[in-house]
């Protein structure tokens, strides 16, 4: 496996790196003044300023859209209702992810509940229900395994082989769906390496962070690149070598990285730890 640097052209940040509350023209200033090659943007600012001037800023400020946090919330304990609601925001995450250009609609699944069983087959119908409506617009759909510790309340897609092996059942062709492959939730599989092969052309995103020990909160305490033990750089060179090309995405929610309450400052603390671990 070739361990070749990465360059900051094929790099972009999570608009939520930034901090929960940091506005879309905010981010995308200073993604762009530290040189990022792209961003991806959460859904809710993208609302606050419309899905057009949301890519025409995006554009302007001569970024891409790594991808677009996030959707596919189809479970119980998650946002938002099940049912007709989590299609429509779906339908929605679509329509914005084709507007923006964005690599893909990075989908979560939903928390499990009392019954994961049961949040799985919803996970599956609802994709099946909305996969016409990607095809139709051109939008990949990037089913992101999340560590089993939010299979509950979160995510009820746990493995890469999960997320796989359900791309393949519902998009045979591999048109459609694929994934979303985060350092902070798969370092830990067993079978990374051979994991990651297998999915292979299906890779449509790669977030690299990592995972501090101790961990203080199973949420918010995420890495930079080299803070932990994740080793971000293996998963980057592993999606390489199955042949992923896209950019390589920051993806840190950590509120100490945040109180820099600097937006230039954070993206520069960002950039530098991806080049130098990533």
């Amino acid at each position: 496996m070739t361990k070749r640097p990465l360059t900051l052209d094929r790099l972009a940040i999570n608009q939520r790196t930034f901090g929960p509350d940091v506005d879309l023209p905010t981010a995308v200033e200073a993604a762009a003044r530290a040189g990022f090659a792209g961003i991806a943007p959460w859904r809710e600012h993208v609302t606050s300023v419309g899905r057009d001037a949301a890519a025409r800023m995006i554009r302007d400020a001569g970024l891409k859209v790594s991808g677009l946090c996030r959707s596919g919330f189809f479970g119980p304990g998650s946002r938002p209702e099940d049912g007709q609601g989590a299609l429509t925001e779906m339908l929605e995450a679509i329509e914005d992810a084709a507007v923006l250009g964005a690599a893909a609609v990075i989908v979560v699944g939903g928390g499990g509940g009392a019954n994961i069983d049961a949040a799985r087959a919803r996970l599956c119908a609802g994709l099946a229900a909305v996969i016409p409506a990607a095809a139709a617009a051109g939008v990949r759909l990037a089913l992101e395994p999340l560590h089993p510790m939010t299979a509950a309340d979160r995510g009820c897609i746990s493995t890469i082989d999960y997320a796989r092996d359900l791309a393949v059942l519902l998009d045979p062709d591999n048109t459609v769906i694929g994934l979303a492959l985060d350092a902070y939730h798969v370092w830990w599989e067993p079978y990374l390496a051979a994991s990651v092969g297998r999915a292979g052309k299906r890779i449509d995103a790669v977030h690299i962070c990592d995972w501090r020990v101790p961990t203080r909160d199973l949420l918010l305490d995420r890495g930079l690149p080299g803070d932990g033990v994740a080793q971000p750089r293996r998963l980057r060179c592993l999606a390489e070598a199955a042949g992923y090309r896209g950019l390589i995405e920051v993806e840190v929610f950590q509120p100490e990285l945040w109180a820099l309450a600097d937006p230039l400052r954070i993206a520069e603390a960002a950039r530098d730890a991806a080049l130098a671990h990533g």
